[in-house]
C-alpha cells in the first residue's frame, strides 16, 4: 500500500502542477501563449486528476480492506458461532480478495488511453 500511496502522491503533484500551469496561462493578459502544442494545458490538468482520483479511490478502497480484513480473520479463527456466520465471513473475505486484485475504480484501459494521448 505504500507503493500506491507514493503513485496517488505524485500524480497529485503533477496535477497541482498542470493546474498552476493553467493559472499562469490564465493570468496572461491579452496574449495568447501555447505552452504544449498538442492539446490545451487545462486537458492535461483534467487527465492528471482523473488520474488522481481514480487511484486516490483505489487506496481508500485498499486501506479500508486492510483495516477490515483483520477483523473478518480474526472472527473467523475464533471459529464463529455458526456454520452461517462463518460462511458469510469467509463470502466477506472472497470479496476484500476479489476488490483487491481487481481493483474496480482504476480503469486501466481508460488510463492507457489517456497516457497515451498525453504522450
Amino acid at each position: 500500500m505504500e507503493q500506491l500511496n507514493d503513485v496517488v502522491s505524485r500524480l497529485n503533484s503533477v496535477a497541482r502542477k498542470f493546474k498552476s500551469l493553467v493559472e499562469l496561462n490564465k493570468s496572461i493578459s491579452g496574449k495568447s501563449v501555447t505552452l504544449i502544442f498538442t492539446q490545451p494545458v487545462s486537458w492535461f490538468e483534467d487527465n492528471a486528476s482523473q488520474l488522481t482520483a481514480m487511484y486516490a479511490k483505489e487506496l481508500e478502497v485498499k486501506q479500508n480492506i486492510a483495516e477490515n480484513a483483520a477483523h473478518v480473520e480474526h472472527f473467523i479463527s475464533q471459529k464463529a458461532s455458526s456454520d452461517e456466520v462463518y460462511r458469510k465471513c469467509q463470502d466477506v473475505l472472497m470479496f476484500y480478495s476479489s476488490c483487491w486484485l481487481h481493483q474496480p475504480f482504476v480503469n486501466e484501459s481508460h488510463i492507457s488511453l489517456m497516457l497515451a494521448e498525453m504522450l
